[in-house]
């Protein structure tokens, strides 16, 4: 004959198989726990105890938020009176049952637990939960575009405006050579950076100005193009003794044509220079890359009084 703890070994193991296919049938699962287990039904969850026997006491204990095999929990009441934890097993097993109202993806699933350890096992609970489904974590976004960050380093790029130089000045000639330059100062490559940072990493880019002609608008319908700042022309120096690629001849006077001054008999020819810019640009960290740009202008402005030689003989 069973007796004492063998009895209860007995009686646990019977009621935690028959909570295990109670389970197992699904849309049967709360009648089945309702006769087997004290339970207490909710909306959307069947929460069920049992007392977990010791040697001289007992305590009810719900078991809930298991899933899948192992965990830990659990505890049972020793012969001295005192608590002490001992290993829970779990098993989850999904149901078909409709979702409740209102709820998003998930599903129905029977979580039972069996606590005890060395042989002595004590039925800790049943519970039918709705489990939500968790969403997929979204991939993080790229790091900065190298090239947007490059945009925003030209957009930061401070290009001189030229100061247009000529000879003979403060008056040319028609039918003589007007030399043409730009101080060879500016005439040097100029580069700005930026940073841009997100979640995925920082990109740092480079952009890089450099110049490569220069346009002139003569003012009396002409243009030339000089692939340099031009020649500077040396007043300590004989004419003869000088050249330039960068000139431009009038054949024609200013008059006529608007005076800075108001005064007529200071009618000039408006003259702009405007230097025309690469752009390229390199790129490191979280991303990298090159490329260019579209290039970039800056202009200065000036006039030119031009009279006829005999007019300045006379």
């Amino acid at each position: 004959m069973l007796k004492g703890k063998s009895l209860n070994r007995l009686l646990n193991a019977l009621v935690f198989l028959l909570s295990v296919m109670a389970v197992m049938l699904g849309q049967g699962v709360r009648n089945a726990v309702a006769n087997t287990l004290p339970c207490g039904e909710s909306i959307n969850s069947v929460q069920c105890t049992v007392s977990i026997p010791g040697n001289n006491s007992s305590s009810a204990t719900p078991i809930s938020g298991y899933s899948g095999i192992g965990g830990s929990g659990g505890s049972s009441a020793s012969g001295s009176g005192q608590t002490t934890s001992s290993p829970v097993q779990c098993v989850s097993v999904p149901l078909n049952n409709p979702a409740p109202t209102g709820a998003g993806p998930g599903q129905w699933e029977a979580q039972s637990c069996q606590a005890g350890s060395g042989g002595s096992a004590g039925l800790g609970g049943v519970n039918v939960v709705w489990v939500p489904s968790t969403p997929a974590a979204p991939p993080p976004p790229p790091p900065p575009s190298p090239s947007a960050v490059a945009q925003q380093a030209a957009s930061e790029l401070t290009l001189p405006n030229p100061d247009p130089q000529l000879n003979p000045q403060p008056f040319g000639l028609v039918n003589f050579p007007e030399w043409l330059w730009v101080s060879p100062s500016i005439w040097v490559p100029l580069t700005t950076s930026a940073t841009a940072c997100n979640v995925s990493g920082c990109v740092t880019a480079s952009a890089t100005a450099t110049p490569l002609f220069t346009t002139w608008n003569t003012g009396d319908g002409q243009s030339l193009t000089c692939q340099g700042p031009g020649t500077v022309y040396n007043l300590s120096m004989a004419a003869s003794g000088q050249s330039t690629y960068c000139s431009h001849t009038y054949l024609v006077s200013s008059l006529g044509e608007p005076s800075p001054d108001g005064n007529p008999n200071d009618a000039a020819f408006p003259i702009t220079a405007t230097i025309t810019w690469s752009v390229t640009w390199s790129a490191s960290g979280a991303a990298s890359g090159a490329g260019t740009l579209a290039d970039m202008t800056s202009t200065g402005t000036t006039s030119l009084k031009v009279m006829q030689a005999e007019s300045v003989i006379g």
